[in-house]
């Protein structure tokens, strides 16, 4: 069979004339000349101003109550910080707390106990010690504490044999005179015991729980010791030549008072040194030739006064500046609150002839009256002076005007005023309350 191949063809696009264009001529596009570029300034964004809103008497303003929300919170801010303040300043005016204050507070609660009171805790009435709102019964086998109606507060057997009690705003501290042993209270419990290294001599305690031990000394002829109210030593002193009678503390507890007597050819040379914690060095010194310091005693208006056997001074504690007062009489007693000073003033060989002498709180007289009658026991309170005799009270005011008087049993030995009219009457067996 014959082959048949396929024949090649170049296939070419024809171009097609046209009249029209090709009669166009073609001109160059002319170059564009650059323009210098200038930085377009920012649009500023007008400020939309708010429209007035239109008056209209009918409308009325709704406000919530978040602004009354904040006002009471702001009261109730206010309270409490107020609240905050007050404890703060008033637990700070309290000499030994706000916990302590409260718990003598309510230890003072109490209608009465029922008068008369039986003393059967055994052994013979001691001493009393006078409280603002109670009164202490010390007997030979126990210290039993009082409110003002007669309830009983506390009943501490001690066992001392020559028991002695040192009172304060919120504290006492009992001690035996010639042993050893201590104890310090409140009116609720017993705080602290302790046992002093030599005999004790004396002892005192301040406001603030700050207390002092005077005892007989191993190297030194006599000693003190201050302990703070958390029963820590704070100081102590020695005395090389002479011997301690007497202690006093400062209501802040900051400065002690102490008196110390020798016999130096037959007669007596006491001292009286004034002393702060940081050194041995006496902040002031008094020296009283052949006069013996029977007791230190606090006084108002931050003083404290010292007794010898025929003159009474007071000393202030800040400049220690001193009043004396002095009596051709022996002082037989000495009795103080925190706005008058009564010292009884009288006559060994006749009972009969007694001055009494008031003093204001820094020692200066203000009135003078006798009384002629045998004096047992003698109390202040406030403005009235309350005097025992044989069977009879007898009230007086600071001016030495006699106001009422008083029957009470035989063998009474002390008396506690418990009202301005009321008296507690001790014997060794009971307590008695006479009305007058």
């Amino acid at each position: 069979m014959a082959e048949y191949k396929k024949k090649s063809v170049s296939r070419r696009k024809r171009q097609v004339k046209n009249s029209v264009t090709e009669s166009i001529p073609m001109q160059k596009t002319p170059t564009r000349k650059r323009n210098t570029t200038v930085k377009a300034e920012k649009p500023v964004k007008p400020v939309p101003q708010k429209a007035r809103p239109v008056r209209n008497s009918n409308m009325k303003v709704v406000r919530g109550n978040k602004p009354k929300i904040q006002k009471k919170r702001l009261t109730v801010f206010g309270v409490i910080s107020a609240i905050v303040i007050f404890l703060v300043v008033f637990t700070l005016c309290l000499p030994t707390g706000l916990f302590e204050f409260i718990g003598n507070r309510f230890a003072l609660i109490g209608g009465s106990g029922g008068y008369p009171i039986s003393l059967s805790s055994g052994g013979s009435l001691i001493s009393t010690i006078q409280g603002k709102s109670h009164y202490i019964a010390v007997t030979a086998g126990s210290i039993d504490g009082y409110n003002n109606n007669g309830k009983l507060m506390f009943s501490h057997p001690h066992g001392y044999e020559y028991p002695v009690v040192k009172q304060s705003e919120e504290r006492f501290l009992l001690y035996s005179l010639g042993e050893k042993e201590f104890s310090v209270y409140n009116l609720n419990k017993r705080l602290h015991s302790g046992t002093a290294d030599n005999k004790i001599l004396a002892a005192a305690v301040a406001d603030n729980g700050t207390y002092a031990i005077a005892t007989q000394s191993d190297s030194y002829s006599s000693q003190v010791t201050v302990f703070d109210k958390n029963n820590k030593q704070i100081y102590k002193w020695m005395c090389a030549d002479y011997l301690v009678n007497n202690v006093a503390l400062s209501p802040d507890g900051k400065r002690l008072a102490v008196s110390v007597f020798n016999t130096v050819a037959g007669k007596y040379l006491s001292k009286l040194y004034i002393l702060g914690y940081k050194s041995a060095t006496p902040i002031n010194l008094f020296e009283y030739e052949d006069e013996l310091i029977m007791s230190l005693s606090n006084s108002a208006s931050n003083s404290f006064y010292a007794v010898f056997e025929n003159s009474v001074t007071f000393y202030k504690w800040k400049d220690l500046s001193n009043t004396s007062f002095v009596s051709d009489k022996k002082v037989f007693f000495a009795r103080s609150n925190k706005s008058y000073a009564i010292f009884v003033n009288g006559n060994e060989a006749n009972k009969n002839d007694n001055e009494i002498v008031v003093l204001n709180g820094k020692g200066v007289q203000k009135f003078k009256f006798t009384f002629t009658q045998e004096i047992i026991d003698i109390a202040l309170r406030g403005k009235y002076i309350y005097i025992l005799s044989d069977r009879k009270i007898y009230i007086y005011n600071v001016k030495g005007e006699l106001l009422n008087t008083a029957a009470c049993d035989f063998g009474v030995k002390r008396i506690v005023p418990v009202s301005s009219f009321s008296i507690a009457t001790f014997t060794d067996n009971n307590i008695k309350k006479v009305s007058a």
